[in-house]
């Protein structure tokens, strides 16, 4: 199966700059290179069923998520109600209308897992404008649309205080009450999203990667796929320990998962 190049008109890679004398910034085309090195012969495409039994060990928890999240309204009538529709508009949609309610739909859906079924806390967030930070000085500059991280320590906080908010009833079961209770909720999730903005996502601290596209062709299909692999090798590149990355790629309204070792 032959592949087009990595680089993607909405999600451009920035060009190669040199670090020193001695190291330079690799380039996408030597990911690229890379890439087609490590896939050829060895990339496989499984049923879904395999695939999801395989990483997902309760289908009957993903249950409890989505009707979880369909009491909290974030799923209603077989769609995302943050999603945009294309129908909706006179001109067609564009990626850049998909990045922030995807972020905010994958953390609706990671807030309705169990606490003690969570290993490690995550956080999806949008940064296709800005390139995660590296370890090593030669580090491409590959942009990932979106990536599933462990925050910062005050993030964590904001996340835990607002959920053990939510969780508690108002003191005075009264509108004024309420409407207190709400206020608070809300200067809880403003200082939230200043902190998501001055956050610093690094390589090091990415769990999951994800690429998105609005056309859904095999065309695009087969480019997306390798420019997700382009991310997850620079993770695997940063990060010595990790054995496999997940990752996946959103073609309007088809997701295509990747498992990359």
């Amino acid at each position: 199966m032959s592949y087009q190049s990595l680089s993607i008109t909405d999600t451009p890679y920035k060009s190669a700059t040199i670090v020193d004398l001695l190291r330079k910034k690799t380039r996408m085309d030597e990911v690229s290179a890379a890439v087609e090195r490590d896939i050829k012969a060895t990339l496989y495409k499984v049923p879904r069923d395999t695939f999801v039994e395989t990483r997902i060990p309760s289908i009957d928890s993903l249950k409890q998520c989505v009707e979880n999240l369909k009491a909290d309204g974030k799923f209603t009538n077989d769609r995302w109600t943050e999603f945009p529709e294309a129908a909706s508009r006179p001109d067609k949609p564009k990626e850049k209308d998909i990045y922030e309610p995807f972020a905010s739909i994958l953390n609706a859906i990671v807030r309705t897992i169990p606490q003690d079924e969570v290993r490690t806390k995550l956080r999806y967030v949008d940064r296709h404008e800005t390139t995660p930070k590296p370890l090593q000085p030669d580090m491409s500059d590959a942009r990932p649309d979106g990536a599933g991280a462990q925050t910062d320590s005050r993030i964590a906080a904001l996340e835990e205080a607002i959920r053990k908010y939510k969780d508690t009833p108002p003191a005075l079961n009264t509108r004024s009450g309420t409407m207190k209770h709400q206020e608070v909720l809300n200067q809880y999730a403003a200082q939230e999203q200043e902190a998501l903005a001055s956050y610093k996502l690094w390589w090091m601290y990415i769990h999951i990667v994800y690429e998105i596209k609005w056309d859904n062709t095999p065309t695009d299909r087969s480019k997306a796929v390798k420019q997700l692999l382009g991310y997850m090798r620079c993770i695997l590149k940063e990060q010595l320990d990790r054995r496999f990355v997940l990752g996946f790629v959103l073609l309007y309204d088809e997701l295509t998962l990747v498992s990359y070792d």
